[in-house]
């Protein structure tokens, strides 16, 4: 309020001064100059503020200095990994070292398996097989026995040379087949003096086999003959011909010859 009135009077103040300055006629001098204080003072004690109150809409001052422009922080989605996009991954199991010596079967070069045979008929059995272990076979390598049917092979035979990482072997057993029908499998592997058994397989410790079919033996027909006493004989019946009886010739008649007398016959 005390502003208001100090400012009213320097209002009145510059008003006077200015009426000074104005042309003569003191009547409209004085009006023009009264309705100009009026409509100062009008305009002062409606627009200067109140001291004693507050604000209805205060100014608020970002806390940031003016003119300077604020980083603000915009955090990006976080992308939600979806199991549909994610390659699958196959476990890799792992690989067990390779064995010194281990044998590869390549195929049955005779008597494949369930081969037909006949009671007690002898054959020769013969696996190929591949080094593919990391050491070479020696010659005094044996093929071994293990179990099942042995079927009058020996406990153990030499395959006869020395086998090379990577090479093939054709390895043979004789054998016999079982007199009684059925069938028979046999299990073998080889072996290194000194240093034990071995087969195929990713350890090399499992066998190989022989596996035949025998059959009975099929009779063989034979004819038996029948003793006792042979028929007769009969002796064919000759039909004698008949011989022809010869005709007679016809005895000629005589005629009757006229006597001649003298040569002369009479008549």
């Amino acid at each position: 309020m005390i502003k208001n009135i100090k400012l009213l009077g320097v209002a009145i103040l510059i008003l006077g001064m200015a009426a000074g300055c104005a042309p003569a006629s003191p009547v409209s001098g004085m009006n023009q100059a009264t309705a100009h204080i009026l409509t100062l003072y009008a305009v002062l004690t409606n627009s200067a503020p109140d001291l004693n109150t507050t604000p209805t809409n205060p100014i608020m001052l970002a806390s940031d200095t003016p003119g300077i422009p604020t980083d603000t922080a915009t955090l990006a989605p976080s992308a939600t990994p979806t199991t549909d996009n994610l390659p699958s991954v196959t476990p890799t199991p792992s690989l067990l070292p390779t064995p010194c010596y281990r044998a590869y079967f390549v195929k049955d070069v005779t008597i494949p398996d369930y081969a037909k045979l006949a009671a007690g008929e002898t054959f020769v059995k013969t696996w190929r097989l591949e080094n593919n272990g990391t050491c070479n076979w020696p010659a005094d390598t044996q093929v071994v026995f293990v179990s099942g049917s042995q079927m009058g092979a020996p406990s153990s035979q030499s395959i006869g040379a020395a086998v090379a990482v990577g090479e093939e072997r054709d390895v043979s057993v004789t054998m016999k087949a079982p007199a009684e029908a059925g069938t028979y499998t046999g299990y073998w592997m080889l072996k290194i003096p000194n240093a034990g058994r071995f087969g195929i397989g990713d350890a090399g410790n499992q066998s190989f086999w022989v596996i035949v079919v025998v059959g009975s033996k099929s009779p063989t027909p034979s004819v038996t003959k029948t003793v006792g006493t042979p028929p007769p004989t009969k002796t064919p019946t000759v039909t004698p011909t008949t011989t022809p009886t010869p005709t007679g010739s016809p005895t000629p008649i005589p005629t009757n010859t006229p006597t001649c007398v003298g040569g002369y016959p009479v008549c």
